[in-house]
């Protein structure tokens, strides 16, 4: 990656501001590594003498990912997904840091620090915000409390890596994009982001919006689809594969049948309603925050809180994507990129 220097020293204004989020994402997290394992880790990790065993890698790719084993009838390497990425940092850790519990806390800090400065020269490359916005967009997800989870929990890391491979895609794609390429040069710039693509879906399944993500990147910016066909097909191609392996490849038999909260598709869109107003409440108003929150079934569409809730979501959607469409709006931009990324876990499939 390489910078020029303008007459308003935006090289060393980046850099500075790179320092400036690292420190403060150190000061922030940086008690973590005095934690213990937490919740799953012991599972993926803590206690699970696979990982610390390099030939039980093959096991990732094998149906023996979710064999059951041991007194307590966990899965052979914690996860009830397929999920071999995050699972394959588990074996580093263990090789690395021999099991110990800061060693992956301190993994999933710098994970976490990537991430910021990812989100910030996206911010600044990708979109060419201003140093002022791009540094407030990168402070307020470095410090934001809704990233204590997955920051403190080693088996919540699927969370990070998401973001981080899907951010570093994000990212060579803005400083490759206005370059002109070879053919040769292109192919290999769009394999390596599709591959990264990929590890972000065998990180969590989370990560299947991410090439309606490069769409509306592509809408912001002004460039023509046609100009990224080959890219745009690679990822659809990795998308359809995954989507194989996973629902039909790499099932767990483990798990009973799911159902919808309450039992119907209306329930669920109800209840889901309401969480998704409540996501919104804590990005603003971050405050009682709880490990686990207790979610009640809503089942009447009559109930003050859905109905208040499916108000504002519908509301705060299509203005959001007319002022997008219409007014290529930054805000509006935001607001779609934050439905978009809630759409996997809006739980439409059980």
């Amino acid at each position: 990656m390489s910078f020029k220097i303008n007459k308003s020293g935006f090289l060393s204004t980046r850099y500075l501001s790179c320092i400036l989020l690292v420190l403060l994402s150190v000061i922030t997290f940086f008690n973590i590594l005095d934690n213990g394992f937490v919740y799953d880790d012991n599972t993926v990790i803590g206690e699970n003498t696979r990982v610390f065993n390099l030939w039980n890698i093959r096991y990732l790719f094998s149906e023996k990912y979710f064999r059951i084993v041991g007194k307590g009838k966990e899965y052979a390497f914690g996860e009830a997904s397929y999920r071999p990425t995050v699972t394959a940092t588990y074996f580093i850790d263990a090789l690395i840091f021999k099991g110990t519990s800061w060693g992956s806390h301190l993994t999933n800090l710098l994970i976490h620090i990537s991430n910021v400065l990812l989100v910030f020269l996206f911010l600044s490359i990708g979109l060419g915000l201003t140093k002022k916005t791009s540094l407030f967009g990168g402070l307020l997800f470095a410090v934001h409390p809704l990233v204590t989870e997955p920051v403190n929990a080693v088996g919540f890391r699927e969370d990070l890596l998401v973001v981080f491979f899907c951010m570093a895609g994000m990212l060579i794609y803005s400083i490759y994009r206005e370059k002109v390429l070879s053919p040769r040069k292109k192919i290999v710039i769009d394999s390596l982001h599709a591959f990264l693509y990929l590890l972000a879906l065998f990180a969590k399944e989370s990560a299947i919006v991410y090439p309606i993500l490069l769409l509306m990147v592509l809408f912001y910016k002004k460039i023509s689809i046609r100009r990224e066909f080959v890219l745009l097909c690679l990822l659809i191609g990795i998308s359809v594969f995954y989507l194989y392996i996973r629902f039909f490849v790499m099932v767990n038999p483990n798990v009973d049948h799911l159902v919808y909260p309450g039992g119907k598709i209306s329930s669920n869109f109800y209840t889901m309603s309401t969480v998704f107003f409540g996501y919104i409440k804590l990005a603003f108003a971050p405050i009682t925050l709880l490990a686990d929150y207790n979610i009640g079934y809503k089942r009447n569409f009559l109930d003050v809180q859905v109905i208040c809730s499916i108000a504002l979501l519908v509301s705060l959607f299509f203005v959001s994507e007319y002022f997008f469409i219409k007014k290529k709006s930054l805000w509006a931009f935001g607001w779609c990129w934050f439905f978009i990324c809630l759409a996997p876990v809006s739980n439409a499939i059980p």
